[in-house]
């Protein structure tokens, strides 16, 4: 598996996950 697509998809779920946690930050 490409590690830079594993970083882009991991990073992208904890920005969302981040997202729906504090919604009044974006």
């Amino acid at each position: 598996m490409n590690i830079a697509l594993l970083i882009i998809a991991a990073g992208t779920a904890a920005y969302l996950f981040y997202a729906l946690i504090c919604p009044e930050r974006f």
